[in-house]
C-alpha cells in the first residue's frame, strides 16, 4: 500500500515538472516585466532570461516563442553588406519595416490584433550592437506583396527618452546671438543635423572614437569629420 502511495507521488512529481505542450513543442516561458523601455539587451541576455539554451534560437528577426501569442521583433537599420537589405526604420512614433523574404511570418503579423498577439520591439541602428527595448508595437498599416517583402507600419506606444532638438539647440544659444536671420536659421538646420549624427555616432561607437571617452554627455557632433 504504502510502495504504490510512494510510486503515485513519484509520478504526480515528474508529471508535474515536465514544460507544458503546445502544439509539437514546448512551451516558452517570454515575460517582458523586467525590461525597461529605452535600455539595451543582446540576444544572449535575452535568451537566458527566456530560458533558451542559445542565442542562435533567437537569431532570426521575427521570433514567435512556441506556444505563445507572442511575437518578437529584432530589427537592425543598418545591416551587414552579407544579408538581405530589408528597408527598415523608425521616423517619429512609426517603425517601417519590410517582412521576411519568404513571407513566412506574414499573416501571423497581420492577423496579431484578432489573434489578440502582443508584438514587441527591439531594435538597433548598426549590426553588432545591443539592441533598444521599444516595448509593445501595434500594427497600423501594410502592404502585401508577392515578388518582395510586404511592408508594415507599426506604432510606438513607449519611446525612449532622446535628447530633445529644442534642448540642444537652446544649450547653443550664444551661437545664434549676433547673426542675422538667413544665418541664424543656417545654423539651426545644421545643430538639429548634428543632434541626430551625434546620436548615430553613439550608437555606433558607443564612446568617442579616438579617445575612448565613455562619457557621451561631453561629446558634440558638431567636431566630428
Amino acid at each position: 500500500m504504502y510502495a504504490n502511495l510512494a510510486l503515485q507521488c513519484f509520478w504526480r512529481t515528474v508529471i508535474c515538472r515536465i514544460p507544458k505542450v503546445y502544439g509539437t513543442g514546448t512551451v516558452m516561458v517570454v515575460k517582458f516585466e523586467t525590461l525597461r523601455v529605452g535600455q539595451e539587451y543582446d540576444r544572449p541576455y535575452l535568451a537566458a532570461l527566456w530560458g533558451y539554451q542559445s542565442f542562435q534560437a533567437i537569431s532570426k528577426g521575427v521570433v514567435t516563442p512556441t506556444g505563445t501569442n507572442i511575437i518578437v521583433l529584432f530589427v537592425t537599420r543598418s545591416k551587414q553588406i552579407a544579408l538581405q537589405q530589408y528597408n527598415d526604420f523608425i521616423d517619429g512614433d512609426l517603425l517601417f519595416w519590410e517582412g521576411e523574404d519568404k513571407h513566412g511570418t506574414d499573416r501571423r503579423i497581420i492577423n496579431a490584433k484578432s489573434r489578440e498577439d502582443e508584438i514587441y520591439l527591439f531594435y538597433r541602428e548598426t549590426h553588432h550592437t545591443p539592441f533598444v527595448y521599444f516595448g509593445a508595437i501595434q500594427l497600423v498599416d501594410y502592404q502585401q506583396n508577392e515578388t518582395r517583402p510586404s511592408e508594415f507600419v507599426f506604432r510606438i506606444n513607449s519611446l525612449p527618452n532622446v535628447p530633445d532638438i529644442v534642448d540642444d539647440i537652446d544649450t547653443h544659444a550664444y551661437e545664434l546671438a549676433g547673426v542675422t536671420d538667413t544665418e541664424r536659421r543656417a545654423l539651426m538646420k545644421s545643430r538639429i543635423g548634428q543632434g541626430n549624427f551625434r546620436e548615430g555616432l553613439i550608437k555606433l561607437w558607443g564612446s568617442c572614437s579616438i579617445t575612448g571617452l565613455k562619457s557621451v554627455s561631453l561629446l558634440s557632433g558638431s567636431l566630428a569629420k
